[in-house]
């Protein structure tokens, strides 16, 4: 955990006894479970992930139909560049292909 590397680096490193606990991250790193830039920035806060677009087909299918909802699908894809637009229509195929048939 950090709480024991924080010791760990104390019992090795005098200079680390100047920094309390809460403030050894403005010095020190630790290797984390990121497995790539992407997500470690994602995690940071410094990229959006594709959450609130998410969220926002969601909402729409439950009161738009098929077509609006495709329109609104292109929408996304074209003017906010999601992240990981095939994890978006995986979420969503059922209700945007819904009333093709009936066309």
């Amino acid at each position: 955990t950090t709480l024991v590397a924080w010791f760990q680096e104390n019992a090795k490193n005098p200079a680390a006894h100047n920094y309390r606990y809460v403030d050894f991250p403005l010095y020190y790193t630790w290797n984390s479970t990121n497995h790539n830039f992407k997500e470690a920035c994602i995690r940071l806060g410094l990229l959006q992930d594709d959450t609130e677009w998410d969220v926002c087909l969601r909402e729409a299918c439950c009161m738009r139909m098929g077509q609006q909802l495709r329109l609104l699908f292109a929408t996304i894809l074209i003017f906010c560049q999601p992240a990981a637009p095939e994890i978006l229509w995986n979420n969503h195929k059922v209700a945007l292909c819904e009333d093709i048939l009936y066309q």
